[in-house]
C-alpha cells in the first residue's frame, strides 16, 4: 500500500488544476445521447530530484451515473472509483484493502477533463470560483490575462496568469501571496472531439523552492467517447468484503 497516498495525490492532479480550486459545473452535456461513456488511457510521469516514477491507468467515465472508474495498471494495480459528490474509493486488490476519502475536488463535476469536454476552458472556471479579471493584453497570436483570487485564497495566491491561443489555453501560472510563482501548467496536444479541443498533454512544473521543483507529465491517448465501451469497468464493484483503513 505503499503508493496509496501517491495514487490519490496523482488523482486529485487528474481532477484539480490545483487542490482547493472547485467548478460547479455539471458535465453532462458535452456527450451525445448515443454516447454517454468516455474512455481514455492516462501515462502520469513524475520527475523529482533525478528519480522519476511512472503511473499508468485506464479510465471510464459513466456520464449519466456521473461516475468516474479509474484502474491503475502500472507500477502497482489499483482501482479508484470517483462519484457526484466528491466520494473517492481506493481499492488495492491484492491487499483487499479499501481508502475512502470525501474532498469537493474530488467531484467528477469538478473535473479538469469535463471542463474541456464542455468548452469552458477559455477561463478554466476561474470566474466561477470567485476569480477577477483584472488584465488582458495581447501578444502576437497569444491572449494573455491575469486573475486575481478572492479574500479567502489570497493566504495562497496573490495571481493566475492564463494565456490563450486561439481561445485553448497553452499556459497557465501561479503566483503565491508574496508574488513568488510557484507552478507552472502548459497544454498542449490537442485534438478535437466532437465540437471542442482537448489537450492530451499536460506538463505541470512544481517549485517547492529556487532550487527544486517537481515535473509532472500527464498524457492521455486512447480516447473515445459512445456507449459499452469498457464493460468491466463500468460493471466494477469493490469486493463486500474489503479491509477499510484510515
Amino acid at each position: 500500500m505503499e503508493l496509496l497516498k501517491f495514487i490519490i495525490f496523482l488523482n486529485k492532479r487528474l481532477f484539480d488544476r490545483k487542490a482547493f480550486f472547485v467548478f460547479s459545473f455539471i458535465a453532462c452535456q458535452f456527450l451525445s445521447a448515443d454516447g454517454q461513456e468516455l474512455y481514455m488511457s492516462s501515462e502520469v510521469i513524475t520527475l523529482q530530484n533525478n528519480k522519476y516514477v511512472k503511473v499508468e491507468s485506464v479510465m471510464l467515465f459513466d456520464i449519466n451515473a456521473s461516475n468516474l472508474v479509474t484502474h491503475f495498471t502500472h507500477p502497482n494495480e489499483y482501482y479508484t472509483i470517483n462519484d457526484e459528490i466528491g466520494e473517492l474509493k481506493l481499492y488495492d486488490p491484492v491487499s483487499n484493502k479499501l481508502i475512502t476519502k470525501y474532498d469537493r475536488s474530488l467531484s467528477t463535476s469538478s473535473s479538469l477533463v469535463y471542463l474541456f469536454l464542455n468548452g469552458k476552458s477559455n477561463d478554466l472556471g476561474f470566474k466561477r470560483i470567485g476569480f477577477t479579471l483584472v488584465n488582458t493584453r495581447f501578444e502576437d497570436d497569444m491572449m494573455i490575462s491575469e486573475w486575481i483570487p478572492s479574500n479567502e485564497l489570497l493566504h495562497i495566491y496573490s495571481k493566475v496568469e492564463l494565456v490563450l491561443r486561439n481561445t485553448q489555453p497553452i499556459y497557465c501560472g501561479y503566483y503565491n501571496y508574496e508574488g513568488v510563482i510557484t507552478q507552472k501548467v502548459y497544454y498542449s496536444n490537442y485534438i478535437k472531439l466532437k465540437n471542442v479541443n482537448f489537450p492530451q498533454l499536460l506538463t505541470s512544473i512544481n517549485y517547492s523552492s529556487e532550487s527544486d521543483s517537481t515535473v509532472i507529465r500527464t498524457k492521455y491517448f486512447d480516447i473515445k467517447e459512445g456507449s459499452n465501451l469498457a464493460p468491466e469497468l463500468k460493471q466494477y464493484k469493490i469486493p463486500v468484503g474489503a479491509i477499510l483503513i484510515d
